[in-house]
């Protein structure tokens, strides 16, 4: 069984050391280097990215991929196809693999016939209390639904990636549109990680502010509302 961590970027410099390091940190967990390759899939990036991912080309399978512009469904599925493995993971940049997290896919898929995929646990990064409910809150939902979001390192079968035509061009939301499908195509796992997931997008914001937007983008995707509009309401308002 092989791998591809497919990871998009844009300007995310700070993040790429500890990222690609967690990756690493699986060649030593009964992954063979041979089985596995990183697919940078840049957007435009215009700080030291590319520069700082190339330090891992003696450690792993490394390769980019650079478009004109940011449209992470679109860098996703470039990347896609040209990954070699048999499993893509998908994988932010301000996120890091657990370790053994290759590992446990493998295994995992051993155990369960008709397996489509999953994704990890995951742990918000930092010292803010509020931070605990997010994880906590967030794993809940994604164990009892089966649903999962894209910080939490979703993995799939390529075959069936491809049967599912990919992510779909979605404004916002494509990861947890993904996982959805994926649901209809076989069995779906969320496996014990924690994926470690950066705090910055909520370090400035009131708890309760994100708990609303949060839920009120998931209920309105949902209910099938207009999907621009979730998005400049999600990042911008």
């Amino acid at each position: 069984m092989k791998f591809s961590i497919i990871i998009p970027t844009l300007n995310e410099a700070s993040s790429m050391h500890m990222c690609l390091k967690s990756i690493a940190a699986n060649v030593m967990d009964e992954i063979p280097k041979e089985d596995m390759e990183i697919i940078i899939a840049d957007g435009g990036s215009k700080d030291d990215t590319l520069k700082m991912a190339k330090e891992f080309t003696s450690t792993i399978d490394l390769k980019t991929i650079s478009m004109v512009k940011a449209d992470i469904p679109y860098q996703l599925n470039r990347a896609a196809s040209a990954a070699k493995g048999d499993i893509l993971v998908f994988l932010h940049a301000d996120c890091r693999l657990p370790s053994r997290a290759l590992a446990g896919i493998k295994s995992t898929h051993e155990k369960i016939p008709g397996l489509a995929g999953g994704a990890f646990t995951m742990k918000v990064e930092g010292e803010r209390f509020f931070y605990r409910i997010l994880s906590v809150g967030g794993n809940f939902y994604c164990r009892s639904t089966k649903t999962f979001f894209g910080d939490r390192a979703i993995f799939v079968k390529k075959n069936i990636f491809y049967r599912l035509s990919g992510y779909r061009s979605l404004a916002i939301m494509s990861d947890f549109d993904l996982s959805r499908r994926m649901k209809k195509a076989g069995k779906v796992v969320l496996l014990k990680g924690p994926v470690i997931s950066s705090g910055r997008k909520f370090e400035k914001e009131p708890f309760y502010r994100v708990i609303y937007l949060m839920l009120w983008s998931l209920a309105s995707f949902k209910r099938g509302a207009d999907l621009e509009t979730i998005k400049e309401k999600y990042y911008v308002s």
